[in-house]
């Protein structure tokens, strides 16, 4: 009988475990897309255009508004997770850099 509570209670934490890390994960290529959104204009509009054109796209599909948003949220979701594949967290990390490099430059000019 204990073992049998042992195992399941270590089933348990592994469950949990990977809930965590797939949340982690999730959390991760979103702030990523974010940080393409917010620095860089031409990644910005595009993306709002798809965007734009999903709603359009799925309004007519829908009764009511939160079964958009929920559709709309996971969408966005599936985006952050494809730009994931294509090592997007690195590369919002490298237009952080090169911010930072640009900013440090300037002011070194300055």
């Amino acid at each position: 009988m204990q073992m049998a509570v042992m195992v399941i209670l270590g089933l348990l934490v592994l469950y949990l475990w990977g809930l965590v890390r797939l949340s982690h994960k999730k959390r991760l290529n979103q702030n990523a897309y974010i940080v393409y959104l917010l620095m860089n204009d031409e990644i910005r509009n595009t993306q709002r255009a798809k965007l734009l054109t999903y709603l359009h796209e799925t309004k007519p599909q829908v009764a009511r508004a939160d079964q958009l948003t929920k559709l709309t949220l996971d969408a966005i979701e599936g985006v952050a997770d494809q730009l994931a594949q294509r090592g997007s967290l690195l590369n919002a990390h490298a237009m952080l850099w090169n911010f930072d490099a640009e900013e440090q430059g300037a002011q070194h000019e300055a």
